[in-house]
C-alpha cells in the first residue's frame, strides 16, 4: 500500500497536497483537521505515512503528532507549516521533518519519499 494520511482543516490546502501526492504515485485518504485523523486511524486502516498541517483550529498539529506517535509508533509523519512562530515549532519533536509552506510538488514528494526510506531502514520493512 501508499496510502497517504492528509491532515488539514484548510480545504483548500489539503486539495492542494492530495493532488500533488497523486501525480507522484501516492494514494490520498484526506481528513478535516485533527479529530478526524484520530478517527481514521483508529479505524485501523493502514497508511505508509501522515502528513499533517501544525496550525488547526481543533486540535493542532504537535499535539496530533504525539498522540499519534504513542498509538502508532512506526507511521512515518511529515509535519507542514506556513508559520514561524518558534514557540509553535518548539511543540514538534526534534526528528519530525517539517515542511515549510509554500512548497513544490517536486518538495513534498521528495520529503516523503526521504521519510518513507529512512523509515524502512529504521523499522525494517514495514
Amino acid at each position: 500500500s501508499n496510502r497517504v494520511l492528509v491532515v488539514d482543516d484548510d480545504p483548500d490546502a489539503a486539495q492542494m497536497v492530495e493532488s500533488f501526492l497523486r501525480k507522484s504515485g501516492f494514494d490520498v485518504v484526506k481528513v478535516h483537521g485533527a479529530k478526524a485523523a484520530i478517527k481514521e486511524l483508529e479505524t485501523g486502516a493502514s497508511f505508509v505515512a501522515m502528513i499533517t498541517d501544525l496550525a488547526m483550529h481543533d486540535m493542532n498539529g504537535a499535539e496530533l503528532v504525539h498522540l499519534a506517535r504513542h498509538f502508532w509508533p512506526h507511521m512515518p509523519i511529515l509535519v507542514m507549516t506556513g508559520y514561524l512562530d518558534s514557540e509553535m515549532l518548539a511543540r514538534i519533536p526534534e526528528d519530525l521533518l517539517v515542511l515549510r509552506k509554500p512548497f513544490s510538488r517536486e518538495e513534498i514528494s521528495t520529503k516523503l519519499k526521504d521519510l518513507l526510506l529512512d523509515a524502512m531502514n529504521t523499522h525494517g520493512s514495514a
